[in-house]
């Protein structure tokens, strides 16, 4: 926002008489017109406003003001949708600053409109950069760098609109450069330029890159409303990639600066605080919001209710969650869809993306498909590139939903697109990180080769003025000496001889060094080639378990008998908690360890969306940050695996929820302890843990021996099954320091 109302009101005193009133008409205007969390009634009184201002400029024949009313009258008629009319007060303003030869102002025109020209389809877009081609036109011939550079950031952005990314690319990369040598104080324009780029294609990594480079160079500047969306953009795409402390450090940054209440940071504070379990301080929040104003912006109600809807859902009031899901849905998104078709789209794919996930987390499976039937349409329909993420969770959701109505030829197709899909986001992901790493490490190298030759450079040049000094004093010796010529001639001789063994023994030690640096060079390629094998076995065990599992949803379609179902039921799961150790193995930078905290909670996830009861689960966990070898990692998903699903499946049977527990403690020795408990019925009342009959007990018991470990079961109340074990140290089982 430019000026607060105080500012304007004190201007006011300080204008003469005769223009008091154009000068305040504009500046409310402008208040208006720019005011965070605008409403449609806003909108309205800054066109009041506005027109106002116009009449008064051309009632006291001032060229300069009625050009600045144009221009805002120009925006506005944007912002309502009108662009007939936006255009129209566009180009009565250009035609004015030609009769006075103001070409300046003629190109920030026509760069104004390629910026508020909506980008509905392929024609908006093409209008938007005959508007930019003629600002930069204008700017290159006045000389202006600045003003070229920043129409063409706004080329590049149109390209990516239009899916050029390749092009798009290469002119940011170029931008920035030039606003570098330029020393450009906005250049941090640029670097978040390239991070929604690389967003939209899916590379995180280079995503979070280029928005740290912009939050170095926007802090300097002092612009608080700047940086605090671009802390709030950073805690987001750590949200998508799994960084959720993370994320909620920046956010709670980007809240601590921002200047006016904004409902959509304290929306997503709220969602921060859910994922993380902090659901006091999330009912806090809430209870601020309610007691705040409410916003009359469709798209920060949509945000607050969304954020209200998932915490009530994870506080276990699904009554309370559909109540606020169904108001963001009731939200009329008609006006967004008039005035800017990018914002309409991505409210749409917030709306259903949300409500989706809700009921398919509810188990209603036939209100979510009704959802994710809509987001696949708008895939098809969207003139803007759609988020990858949103792809991939409305793909993954569609396959749970077919396989819940027994379609499991669509459920597989579905998967299959889910994960071309992650597959894609995270191979360019480490690709670019494996380029990253290596031009590091050939920066490195170089260096160390540089210094390597300036240090023989130097040894080389002293062994010379060394020789030089020698022969000087042989031949003066010699000179003044004529009586010790034969001493002296025997000394040059032993001299030179010394000398030829000395250059044989140098030559002999390069040769050895060379062979030296090459054996290690060697070494580290197979080291680095080895880390790729082992990466890569562990990507395909991963995508053969799945190859079985879908081989098995296929064949339990065409049995009837009810335990053999379940029994491929059980194989099923055993085998996708092993897929998600190989899958951790894959993605990790360390191929032989597994982080158990990720592991366990993909594993309750996937574990919970499988199982459709009657019953609503909640879960405690708690798991210390532990790294576990694979030989052990994979006995204990196994264990965890049989240890849920029996909990899932019997403890609950007559109630109508259910609390699983699961927590891996770290005490001396490297000893750890996994406790799997739940509040259920329990097991029988002559239950033997000695004399063990089923099938999952036996195999607990089984997996714990192949660990080193003991076991213990209880039951009173509920099921509790306490192991310990010793975690295997790989370093010293191969004896490395």
């Amino acid at each position: 926002m430019g000026q607060s109302l105080i500012t304007i009101q004190n201007k006011i005193v300080a204008i003469p008489s005769d223009s008091t009133e154009l000068i305040s008409q504009l500046d409310l205007g402008d208040y208006y017109l720019h005011k965070p969390n605008q409403s449609y009634a806003e909108l309205d009184s800054a066109m009041k406003y506005i027109s106002r201002a116009l009449k008064l400029a051309r009632l006291l024949g001032s060229l300069k003001f009625e050009n600045r009313a144009l221009l805002a009258a120009g925006e506005a008629y944007f912002q309502k949708g009108d662009v007939e009319r936006g255009v129209s007060n566009f180009q009565e303003c250009r035609l004015n600053c030609r009769r006075v030869g103001d070409s300046q102002f003629e190109a920030e025109i026509w760069n104004k409109e390629g910026v508020l020209f909506p980008q509905s389809d392929e024609v908006g877009i093409a209008h938007k950069l005959v508007c930019y081609n003629n600002a930069l036109e204008i700017f290159k011939a006045l000389k202006h760098p600045i003003q070229v550079n920043t129409v063409m950031l706004n080329i590049a952005n149109s390209h990516v609109d239009q899916k050029k990314f390749n092009v798009a690319e290469k002119e940011l990369k170029d931008i920035l450069g030039r606003f570098k040598d330029l020393q450009y104080k906005r250049t941090y324009l640029a670097y978040d330029a390239l991070a929604n780029m690389y967003d939209f294609i899916g590379n995180n990594a280079m995503e979070v890159f280029f928005r740290l480079e912009a939050i170095k160079e926007v802090e300097l500047t002092g612009d608080t409303a700047t940086t605090s969306a671009y802390y709030f953009k950073l805690g987001e795409i750590y949200t998508v990639i799994g960084k959720r402390e993370d994320g909620l450090i920046w956010l709670e940054k980007s809240i601590a600066i921002d200047k006016e209440f904004n409902y959509y940071h304290y929306a997503e504070l709220i969602n921060f605080l859910i994922a993380l379990g902090h659901k006091k301080k999330a009912l806090d929040v809430i209870s601020m919001i309610i007691k705040h104003s409410p916003s009359n912006n469709v798209g920060a109600n949509i945000e607050i209710y969304r954020a209200f809807g998932n915490a009530y859902f994870e506080m276990g009031n699904q009554t309370k969650a559909e109540m606020y899901f169904l108001k963001m849905m009731n939200q009329d998104l008609s006006e967004a869809k008039r005035l800017d078709l990018a914002t309409y789209e991505h409210l749409y794919l917030v709306t259903n993306n949300a409500i989706s996930a809700f009921y398919l987390h509810s188990h209603q499976y036939e209100k979510a498909k009704k959802y994710l039937n809509n987001m696949v349409a708008f895939f098809k329909e969207s003139s803007a590139p759609v988020p990858p993420i949103y792809r991939s969770n409305t793909y993954i959701c569609l396959s749970i939903v077919e396989e819940s109505e027994h379609h499991y030829k669509q459920s597989l197709d579905y998967y299959k697109l889910h994960k071309n899909i992650i597959d894609s986001i995270f191979n360019v992901t480490k690709n670019s990180q494996i380029e990253e790493f290596k031009i590091k490490y050939e920066t490195v190298a170089r260096d160390k080769d540089i210094k390597t030759l300036q240090s023989d450079s130097r040894i080389q040049s002293e062994n010379v003025k060394n020789a030089e000094l020698q022969r000087n004093v042989t031949f003066v010796g010699a000179s003044m000496l004529i009586v010790m010529f034969g001493m002296a001639y025997n000394g040059y001789r032993n001299k030179r001889r010394s000398n030829f063994y000395l250059k044989e023994i140098q030559a002999e030690l390069n040769t050895q060094n060379v062979k030296l640096l090459e054996g290690l060079d060697t070494q580290k390629k197979l080291v680095v080639e080895k880390e790729w094998l082992v990466k890569e076995i562990h990507h395909r065990v991963k995508n053969n378990l799945q190859i079985v599992i879908s081989l098995l949803n296929t064949q339990s379609k065409y049995l009837d008998n009810a335990k053999a179902k379940e029994a491929i039921g059980e194989s099923k799961h055993r085998m996708q908690a092993m897929s998600l150790i190989h899958q951790r193995l894959y993605q990790s930078e360390n191929s032989t360890t597994v982080n158990l905290k990720q592991y366990i909670r993909e594993l309750i996830d996937y574990l919970d969306a499988s199982f459709i009861t009657g019953t609503k689960l909640f879960f405690n966990f708690a798991v210390d940050n532990i790294d576990l070898d694979i030989s052990q990692a994979i006995p204990i998903g196994l264990i965890l695996n049989e240890a849920i699903t029996n909990s899932i499946k019997y403890a609950f049977t007559e109630t109508d929820s259910g609390t699983i527990g699961i927590s891996i403690t770290q005490n001396l020795e490297d000893e750890l302890t996994l406790h799997i408990y739940d509040d259920g019925k329990g097991m029988q009342q002559n239950f033997d843990s000695g004399n063990i009959k089923s099938m999952g007990l036996r195999l607990i018991s089984g997996l714990v021996k192949q660990i080193n470990g003991s076991y213990k079961i209880d039951s009173n109340p509920g099921v509790s099954i306490k192991i310990i074990f010793k975690r295997i140290n790989v370093r010293n089982v191969l004896n490395l320091d």
